[in-house]
């Protein structure tokens, strides 16, 4: 980081403190980003707004790779406040998501709870294919299609779960 150890003493208290500070900042671009994406279209109530956040995500994944690269290593690291900060903000991210009408509306009549958590799974997964789409440019479009399709999966899935059992009579 260029800084001497009394500098970052100064500025940190941990050595979690600035990889935190990434991933809040990360969170607050992706909530800025998905909010007008979602505010771009809320007159057009029909809109499927998945593929727009997919598609916003892996741009923001090119613009800030190395936030990106940091954010998995702390998701899978050994520094247990680090995964605690990026697992929350995956769930910021996909509580805010869950107030959606765009979103609600695919997932009719499941608590708002109950989609945070689908989407909670969602964004773990796509957030994993964010170094594959790093690493491996040549298969970008390959790699939104498989993330395309794993949301529209976890939507169908969430759907049929909550769909009233046949009578087994």
């Amino acid at each position: 980081a260029g800084l001497s150890a009394p500098a970052f003493s100064r500025h940190y208290a941990t050595l979690n403190d600035p990889g935190q500070s990434m991933i809040d900042q990360v969170k607050q671009e992706v909530l800025v980003a998905f909010s007008d994406i979602r505010l771009a279209n809320s007159s057009e109530a029909t809109v499927d707004i998945r593929p727009l956040l997919l598609h916003r995500f892996y741009e923001l994944t090119q613009e800030k790779p190395r936030a990106i690269i940091i954010g998995d290593c702390a998701d899978s690291g050994h520094m247990t406040e680090m995964r605690q900060a990026m697992r929350s903000a995956l769930r910021q991210v996909a509580e805010d998501l869950a107030t959606d009408l765009h979103i609600s509306r695919l997932l009719e009549g499941m608590p708002q709870a109950i989609i945070a958590d689908v989407l909670t799974h969602i964004a773990h997964h796509v957030f994993f294919l964010a170094i594959d789409y790093l690493d491996r440019p040549d298969d970008r479009v390959a790699i939104f299609n498989s993330a395309e399709q794993m949301v529209s999966m976890m939507f169908a899935g969430a759907r049929m779960l909550m769909a009233p059992l046949p009578d087994s009579a």
